[in-house]
């Protein structure tokens, strides 16, 4: 017998490759966003 909570919590699984492109933004997100400060090295100087 499966209760509430763990029917409610399929829904919301991203499966294949809809996870693989999250997983990819996240990681380009992550990289854009630490090589956008380095510009601004040079006025922190």
């Amino acid at each position: 017998m499966t209760s509430y909570a763990q029917t409610m919590t399929r829904d919301h699984e991203l499966g294949g490759r809809a996870a693989k492109a999250a997983v990819a933004a996240m990681i380009a997100a992550l990289f854009a966003g630490s090589t956008a400060l380095t510009p601004l090295y040079i006025i922190y100087k």
